[in-house]
């Protein structure tokens, strides 16, 4: 640029370069200023420059104040020192690549011929130069995108979960993600060169992908499995296409967690149906075990030798145990959201191990239990809580069971501090560090496919946590497991629902006219001789509508209703009774067979009436008929057996 510069006696001599289709023009290089490139120029002020881009023909201005095209911009041009112009297109075939622009100071001459012509020639110089400047960076632009773009996929393919590998003709690995150190445990290095084959223990895998290669085809999808460098086995999906004329590539995505979840998930749903199943049969039962342990009370009542006595309270004891069965069934099959309720710790953990008896005691699991009866309450859902405990047991059941087949299970409570503190302990193998440290991890189990989910502590875990309280497992090789569950103690925060103790309850003051409500003629018979012996009165109904038209002729003192009853159940009797007889609600008693039912619960709460549990005691039917023809009885449960 300095030698066109003085060639011609110009002041300033630029290359610009041109963007047509933006109508933009750039400085490229300038003979006077360096810190003018990069420059982009406002056409508005260079109409000379507009000129040559819109004719692609050279722009010769000898005078520019003579010169009409340069009006606008005149002034500021001679202020800057310019006197003459010669603006000449880079054209390369048809393409304008840029600008040769010299500005001089030489009004005293114009430019000559062979100044022109001598630009002219270093124009198409320049021309040659740029074109061949512009190839190289259009070349190196495309070079360094390539370059970023290899670099993202590599980086996302570093970064992405799944193992994704190439392979050539031959099947042998030619690529191999970082993912796959993930998956398998050994690094790409060991992977590359072997076939492909080679990640696929199970034959069929194999074959499909040696069909691949062999005979085409638009791609393979199937699920097997790979074995990891320290053996363990994967569950995985595989994805193999064809690349053409190059070789394969595949996808390999770890679905172990996902297998494990739907097996958990078939489990689960298998688990809901047995317990609908064990719910239906647990309620179909509590209706004879109360005629079986009211006829027993009954019995007891009356005169006999000592070998009738024994054997009648053997019946009673029996149907006693039976009925805690029942019921711990029952609160097992639930599944509803959290219901917390002011509870004792002990009864629960009692509850449990009356629940897991048989299976602790046919495994040889001697149980030890250290509870503290000055435990205080605190708000509990039991069924979570049961939950909970009841998978602490089966661990510690099985641990025993695969270890020597016998053992000792410790259970004990205490108050620490603001809380609760449950700790449950056997003399098992114990577990080492590396199992210990993923305990609550979901579906992480060390036994055997199909006996255990990895599920059970997890959602303990999540329990517990639910419930304000942690819970932790200590655990040697050798020596045992304990677990330990801390739970606060929290205050009541609604009416309470106690039992009534078995040496408060009372009778009736004086005889009563009763109404009982039940579908099951052996209740009805039993309600009859054990009220009748109290000297009451009592009218029965085996339906709702038969019991409403009782109600009509009125005359009752209290309203024994059932909940569950075909056609019309005792909830719609007692809204039936609610609409048309207020005031009588105030003489109903509810029993059920299942109030540990979400649904059944929550209508006990709303009309805070009593409600005995079937199979019931005779003395707790006993107390509750006495406490409402008292006036009482607004609370909502008057307990079981």
């Amino acid at each position: 640029m300095q030698r066109i510069a003085t060639l011609v006696n110009a002041l300033r001599c630029s290359i610009l370069t041109v963007e047509e289709q933006e109508g933009q023009c750039t400085v490229l290089v300038s003979s006077d200023d360096p810190r003018v490139g990069g420059l982009t120029l406002d056409l508005r002020k260079y109409p000379e420059v507009r000129k040559a881009l819109d004719t692609r023909q050279a722009v010769v201005i000898n005078d520019v104040t003579s010169e009409p095209l340069m009006s606008e911009v005149r002034e500021t041009i001679l202020s800057l020192g310019f006197q003459s112009i010669l603006v000449l297109p880079l054209l390369f075939r048809s393409d304008l690549l840029g600008i040769l622009f010299l500005r001089a100071a030489r009004r005293e001459r114009r430019f000559t011929l062979d100044e022109i012509a001598a630009c002219q020639v270093v124009a198409h110089a320049s021309t040659s130069a740029l074109r061949n400047a512009m190839l190289f960076e259009q070349m190196r632009n495309e070079a360094r995108s390539r370059q970023e773009t290899a670099e993202k996929l590599q980086n996302i393919l570093d970064h992405f979960p799944d193992l994704i590998y190439t392979t050539d003709l031959e099947g042998r690995i030619t690529e191999f993600s970082r993912g796959g150190q993930g998956l398998l445990g050994y690094a790409r290095a060991r992977a590359l060169e072997r076939p492909c084959a080679d990640l696929y223990p199970e034959p069929e895998a194999r074959q499909r992908v040696d069909r691949l290669l062999r005979e085409g085809g638009a791609r393979e999808s199937f699920e097997t499995i790979v074995r990891a460098a320290d053996g363990a086995a994967r569950d995985v999906m595989v994805d193999v296409s064809l690349l053409a004329a190059r070789g394969t590539v595949g996808i390999i995505q770890n679905i172990t967690d996902l297998k494990a979840a739907r097996r958990s998930l078939v489990q689960a749903e298998k688990l809901s149906a047995v317990g609908e199943v064990v719910s239906g049969v647990a309620h179909e039962l509590n209706n004879p075990l109360a005629g079986v342990l009211g006829y027993a009370q009954l019995l007891m009542g009356g005169p006999m030798d000592s070998r009738q006595q024994r054997s009648v309270e053997r019946i009673f004891e029996s149907a006693l145990r039976c009925q805690k069965i029942v019921q711990n069934l029952l609160a097992f099959a639930r599944r509803h959201p959290s219901e917390k309720r002011h509870l004792g710790l002990n009864g629960i953990v009692e509850k449990t191990l009356d629940l897991k008896a048989y299976q602790l005691r046919v495994n040889n699991v001697r149980v030890v239990k250290r509870l503290d009866p000055e435990l205080p309450k605190t708000m509990l859902d039991f069924n979570q809580i049961q939950q909970v405990l009841l998978n602490v047991i089966n661990n510690a059941q099985y641990a025993l069971a695969t270890d020597r087949a016998q053992g000792t299970l410790t259970l004990a409570t205490e108050t620490k501090g603001a809380a609760v503190l449950l700790t449950i302990a056997d003399d098992g193998p114990g577990m080492s560090a590396e199992v210990l440290g993923r305990v609550f991890d979901p579906f992480f189990t060390t036994k055997p496919v199909g006996e255990g989910t990895g599920l059970g502590l997890s959602v303990s875990y999540g329990i517990v946590r639910e419930h304000g309280g942690r819970i932790t497992v200590d655990s040697r090789p050798g020596e045992g497991t304990t677990v330990r569950i801390e739970l606060p103690i929290v205050e009541e925060t609604g009416a309470g629902e106690e039992e009534p103790a078995e040496g408060s309850v009372g009778r009736a003051t004086r005889p009563l006219s009763v109404l009982a409500v039940d579908d099951e003629a052996v209740l009805l018979d039993l309600i009859v001789d054990a009220l009748g012996r109290e000297g009451h009165h009592v009218d029965t109904a085996s339906s709702g509508r038969e019991a409403l038209e009782k109600i009509e002729r009125g005359g009752y003192d209290v309203l024994l209703l059932d909940l569950k009853m075909p056609e019309m159940s005792g909830m719609e009797l007692y809204e039936s009774i609610r609409s048309r007889w207020p005031d009588l609600t105030r003489r109903v008693i509810f029993a059920s067979g299942d109030t540990i039912h979400p649904e059944t619960r929550r209508f006990i709460d709303q009309a805070a009436r009593p409600c005995v549990d079937k199979p019931f005691k005779l003395e707790v039917l006993s107390a509750a008929i006495a406490t409402v023809a008292a006036g009482g009885g607004s609370e909502a449960s008057a307990g079981g057996a």
